[in-house]
C-alpha cells in the first residue's frame, strides 16, 4: 500500500468518526472557543469578586460596593456577592438599596437565613435615616428562626427587636 492510500484511508476514518460523533471539525473548534471564553469569564468574575472582598474586609464599603456591582455584572446570581453588596449598602446608610439586594438574594436562594437576619437588622435600625419597621423586622427574624433553630443569633435579634418595640419579654 502506498503512503497516499494510507493517508486517504486515515482521513476517511477521521471524517466518519467526526460524523459519528455528530460534529464537524469546525464545530469542535467552536466548542473549544466557547469553553475558553467561559473560562475567561469565570476568571474575570473571581478576580472582580476577590477585589471586592478585599475592599470589604478592610471596610472600604464604597469601593467594595462598586467592585461587587462589577462582579455581579459577570454573575448576577452569586450569593456571597449579593449578600456583601447588601451589607456594604447598609454600612453606607443606603437602606433601600440594601433591602433590594436582599430581595434579589431571596429570589436566588430562598433557603438562606443570613439575608433574612440582615433584613431584620436593617428594618429594626432605629437611626433617623433608617426604615425602622419593627413589624417587618420581626417577620424576617421569625422566618430566620423557623428555618434555623440551631443558632442563637436569630433569637437574640428577635429579643432586641422586641425590646425596641416595647414588648415585654416573658
Amino acid at each position: 500500500m502506498t503512503q497516499g492510500i494510507v493517508h486517504r484511508r486515515l482521513m476517511c476514518f477521521a471524517v466518519i468518526a467526526a460524523v459519528a460523533a455528530g460534529m464537524s471539525c469546525g464545530e469542535r473548534g467552536d466548542e473549544r472557543v466557547k469553553a475558553d471564553e467561559s473560562k475567561a469569564h469565570v476568571r474575570r468574575f473571581w478576580e472582580a469578586h476577590d477585589r471586592a472582598r478585599d475592599l470589604y474586609v478592610v471596610e472600604d464599603f464604597a469601593a467594595a460596593r462598586a467592585a461587587y456591582l462589577n462582579a455581579l455584572e459577570l454573575d448576577p446570581r452569586h450569593t456571597a456577592s449579593l449578600y456583601n453588596l447588601a451589607n456594604s449598602e447598609f454600612r453606607l446608610g443606603h437602606h433601600a438599596s440594601a433591602l433590594d439586594c436582599l430581595k434579589r438574594l431571596e429570589e436566588v436562594d430562598p433557603y438562606e437565613t443570613k439575608p433574612k437576619l440582615l433584613a431584620g437588622v436593617i428594618l429594626a435600625d432605629p437611626r433617623p435615616d433608617g426604615p425602622f419597621d419593627l413589624a417587618g423586622a420581626q417577620a424576617m427574624l421569625d422566618r430566620a428562626v423557623e428555618m434555623n433553630r440551631e443558632e442563637s443569633g436569630p433569637f437574640l435579634l428577635q429579643g432586641r427587636t422586641a425590646v425596641l418595640a416595647g414588648d415585654s419579654l416573658h
